[in-house]
C-alpha cells in the first residue's frame, strides 16, 4: 500500500473521529481543520516541492495554532499576531534559500524576520519606532562584519 493512501485513510479517520466527538464536546472544528490542511499542504511541499503550498500551508497551520491557543485558554496580544505576518514569510523565505541556495532570498528573509522580532518583541509598530536606533546599529555591525569577512584573502 502506499504511503499516501495510508496518509489519506488516517486524515480520514480523524476527521471522522473528531465530526462524533463535536457532538459530545464543545470542540472548535474550523481550527481542527486548518490545522490539518495546512500541515497536510506543508508535506506536499515536502513532497513536491510546489512553493505555493509551503506559503498556503505556513500561513493555515499558524492561524490554525492561533485559534488552538485561544480554545486552551491563552491569548496573545495584537502585537504577537502582526509580528507573525512578518516572521512567517521570513522563515519561508529562509526555507527557500537554504534548499536553492539563491542570494536573492536571503535578503528579505533577513529583513522579514527581523522586523517581525522587533515587532513582536517591542509591543507593537508604535512602540517599535523607539527600536529604530538599534535596528540602524545593528544593520551598521552587519554591513562591517561582511566587509570583513567577505575580505579576499592572499
Amino acid at each position: 500500500m502506499k504511503p499516501n493512501k495510508i496518509l489519506v485513510g488516517i486524515i480520514l479517520v480523524l476527521v471522522g473521529v473528531f465530526s462524533l466527538l463535536r457532538n459530545y464536546i464543545p470542540f472548535n472544528f474550523g481550527m481542527l481543520m486548518m490545522l490539518v490542511t495546512g500541515l497536510a499542504l506543508l508535506l506536499l511541499y515536502r513532497q513536491k516541492k510546489a512553493v505555493w503550498s509551503l506559503f498556503a500551508g505556513a500561513y493555515l497551520t499558524y492561524f490554525g495554532a492561533l485559534q488552538f491557543l485561544g480554545w486552551v485558554g491563552i491569548r496573545l496580544g495584537g502585537h504577537v499576531f502582526v509580528g507573525m505576518f512578518f516572521i512567517v514569510p521570513g522563515i519561508i523565505f529562509m526555507v527557500l534559500y537554504l534548499e536553492k541556495k539563491k542570494r536573492g532570498l536571503l535578503i528579505p528573509s533577513c529583513v522579514l524576520l527581523c522586523l517581525g522580532a522587533f515587532i513582536t518583541i517591542s509591543g507593537g509598530i508604535f512602540r517599535m519606532l523607539r527600536m529604530i536606533p538599534y535596528a540602524i546599529i545593528i544593520m551598521g555591525v552587519m554591513m562591517i562584519l561582511k566587509s570583513i569577512l567577505n575580505k579576499p584573502r592572499n
